[in-house]
């Protein structure tokens, strides 16, 4: 498992594979500017949702002005 941190929050990096059919979300992104990556994730999120789950969204920290 490799996580990732960033300036929001860490993250856990899967690799996942998708059949051709899936090709749908490249013509999504050109279409809505959403990234793949971002389309996947809200996908998952709204599937551990109906499967009862919480789903947990860090909020990443106000930064100060200087």
């Amino acid at each position: 498992m490799c996580v990732v941190g960033t300036a929001l929050s860490p993250k856990t990096r899967f690799q996942i594979l998708l059949e051709p059919e899936r090709l749908a979300l490249g013509r999504i992104q050109e279409r809505t500017a959403a990234p793949v990556a971002s389309q996947i994730r809200r996908a998952v999120e709204k599937w551990i949702a109906e499967q009862g789950e919480k789903v947990e969204r860090k909020r990443p920290a106000s930064r100060k002005r200087s």
